[in-house]
């Protein structure tokens, strides 16, 4: 398992190496929705690194338990499928290669995360005392290897959604895409009618490097003049 997890970051990696800001910039939103699925999937992770694998539980508890890692599995299910609806678009003429080839990677580590939560929900639903302490170790193992698998994949997919040092931006239309928490450089190039706009819509957070707020460039600029 492990040999195929890190197998797996590696090729996502690898992904982000080809894509451009500009390609980056345009499928933000696909990649947002992206971080958010993985978001979720991760807090279920939580919720089944969080129950007591006490082997020694009464019958109510025991069963209480399996359904809690069942429920918490089948979000991790859905939020995966989820993702996997966003790949490829109905018009495949549309489709960035790079962009695919990222997302695509993305789905094979989710897929490995919900098949092995979805197994560990099967084990904890087995009988009470039977195997119970090896079987429960391996639970053990297996969640902290996939919350560590999510956390490295969320990572990743943070640094392709939010940072644009050095990016070259200036012929994507930004007019529609939400700036909020994107990082730039003095390196970044920007459309010109947007250079005075995006600087002031963001906060230096260390010389030369700064963060877009989240505000309505409509109405709520005035706020970080």
């Amino acid at each position: 398992m492990s040999e195929f997890a890190d197998a797996s970051l590696g090729r996502l990696q690898d992904s982000t190496e080809s894509i451009s800001g500009a390609t980056r910039m345009k499928n933000r939103r696909k990649i947002q929705s992206a971080r958010k699925n993985l978001t979720e999937i991760q807090s279920a992770i939580d919720q089944i690194a969080n129950l007591d694998l006490n082997v020694w539980v009464n019958a109510r508890q025991h069963q209480s338990r399996a359904i809690r890692a069942r429920n918490a599995a089948s979000h991790i299910s859905a939020r995966y499928i989820a993702l996997r609806q966003t790949i490829a678009p109905p018009d495949r003429v549309t489709i960035n290669m790079e962009m695919h080839l990222l997302m695509s990677r993305l789905e094979e580590i989710l897929k490995f995360v919900a098949y092995s939560c979805e197994g560990c929900a099967t084990s904890l639903a087995g009988a009470r005392f039977l195997a119970s302490t090896p079987r429960f170790e391996r639970v053990r193992f297996t969640i902290a290897r996939m919350a560590a698998l999510a956390e490295d994949a969320g990572t990743i997919l943070d640094t392709v959604c939010d940072d644009y040092a050095g990016a070259d931006l200036r012929e994507v239309d930004i007019s529609t895409v939400d700036l909020s928490w994107l990082r730039w450089n003095e390196e970044t190039k920007w459309p010109l009618t947007w250079e005075r706009q995006i600087r002031r819509m963001s906060i230096e957070v260390s010389p030369g490097h700064w963060v877009i707020q989240p505000v309505d460039t409509n109405s709520d600029l005035h706020l970080l003049i």
